[in-house]
This record gives C-alpha cells, structure tokens and sequence, in this order.
C-alpha cells in the first residue's frame, strides 16, 4: 500500500491528536503500517515500524469521564461556524452602508 510514503506516519500522528481529544488509550493494529500504543496524553508508548511483523505488550489503565470534547465535540466547530457567519454578514452589512 505506502510502502516507504510519509503516510503511515501521518496517520500514527492523527491517532495520537485522536487520543489527547478524548483523553482515551489507542491500541493501534493495522495490517500495512505503524501498530502502536498510545496513551491519553498522545505519547506513543510502544510501535512496530512500517513493514515489520510483531507484537506489542503493555500495561494500560482504564480512564474514567468524559472529556468536553467526547462530551460535545460537534459544538466547538458549530460555534465557530456560527462566529465567522457573523463577521461576515457584519462585513457585508458595513460595506453596503458605506
């Protein structure tokens, strides 16, 4: 698939923003890339590299609660949304009144 590309690095990074979001472990296992443990905080704890076979032992904690962003994660886009409409229409608005 990526053979040798920057993606499987670009995706194990994405994984870990992933994490620190949700403030949840990853147990990556993919067939074609890098497998990896990634703790809440988004450091990667243990990894097999692109094209190598193995496995991957660990201790993890189970996490308790919610985040804001688990909790309502589709609010924080809306509100920014809703924020550049506004100075949009406010820019218009100046515009034609000028």
């Amino acid at each position: 698939w990526f053979k040798t590309w920057a993606t499987p690095e670009q995706h194990l990074r994405l994984s870990a923003f992933r994490t620190i979001e949700n403030r949840r472990w990853l147990l990556r296992s993919v067939n074609h890339g890098i497998s990896a443990i990634i703790s809440p905080t988004g450091e990667i704890i243990k990894n097999i590299g692109l094209l190598e076979e193995g496995a991957i032992v660990a201790g993890i904690r189970k996490n308790s609660g919610q985040t804001f962003y688990t909790r309502r994660g589709a609010i924080i886009a809306w509100l920014w949304s809703l924020l550049a409409g506004i100075a949009a229409l406010t820019i218009r608005w100046r515009s034609v009144k000028a």
